[in-house]
This record gives structure tokens, C-alpha cells and sequence, in this order.
């Protein structure tokens, strides 16, 4: 059975399994910051180099989305890390 190990919670946040619980449990915590997301990088809540690297940008984007704005919606965000990743606008070919 496959596992989501991130996604986007329905109030914004990033939801991680944290994988310190696996396989006897699986525990899925809504980080609501970067600091939050760093934090579970740092606590080993989140394992593997795709894993963090997602993470982080997800961590970036919804703290973004906290600082006093509006709140993201998930497209927005979407669109936000590719533009980081490709420098063009738009969605993704």
C-alpha cells in the first residue's frame, strides 16, 4: 500500500507522515511554517534528499503564504515553486 509521504493539508499547511513512527504507525503532522518544516528535517521526521528538498521548498512557500497575505491556494504555490525551480511563468510544460 503506497504511502503520501507530503502533500498539502486542506488549511495550507504540509502534511508529513513522519517516518521516526514507521512501519508500526503512520503519524501525519500539518506543519504550518518553514520553521516547522526545518525543524522536522532536523528531527529526522523526514528522511531522503527528495524528500527534504521538497520539504523545504513547501516549507518556504507556505510560510510565505503566513506573513500577514492572504493564504496561498495550492495552485498558486504550485506555480510559485516552479517559477523558482525554472525562472518562467506559468505552469509547467
Amino acid at each position: 500500500m503506497p504511502v503520501q509521504a507530503i502533500a498539502w493539508s486542506p488549511s495550507g499547511a504540509v502534511r508529513i507522515v513522519d517516518q521516526r513512527a514507521l512501519p508500526e504507525a503512520k503519524i501525519e503532522r500539518d506543519l504550518e511554517s518553514g520553521e516547522a518544516v526545518a525543524d522536522a528535517i532536523r528531527t529526522l521526521q523526514l528522511r531522503g534528499a527528495p524528500l527534504i528538498g521538497i520539504a523545504a521548498a513547501m516549507g518556504l512557500v507556505a510560510g510565505r503564504g503566513s506573513c500577514g497575505r492572504r493564504r496561498a491556494t495550492a495552485s498558486w504555490r504550485a506555480s510559485t515553486i516552479w517559477r523558482g525551480y525554472s525562472g518562467r511563468r506559468g505552469p509547467p510544460p
